[in-house]
């Protein structure tokens, strides 16, 4: 577990400062098109967000397997 994390963590430094496409799974955290619910990190928001809705966010940064946006 610890070097796949290191190497997770990589990968999620290509995403820094692009915008992806997200569903949100509940008010402060969903998952990336390329993430599967409850396997891969998720996506954290920095704002309260409507659960169910769909949104393009910017990457803000990285926080172990999980992406900020």
């Amino acid at each position: 577990m610890r070097a796949q994390k290191s190497i997770k963590m990589e990968k999620n430094k290509k995403f820094l400062g692009r915008k992806i496409n997200v569903l949100v799974d509940d008010f402060f955290s969903g998952h990336a098109e390329f993430q599967a619910p409850e396997i891969d990190g998720k996506v954290i928001f920095e704002k309260r967000q409507k659960p169910g809705q769909f949104l393009r966010v910017k990457v803000k940064g990285t926080n172990g397997y999980d992406l900020i946006a």
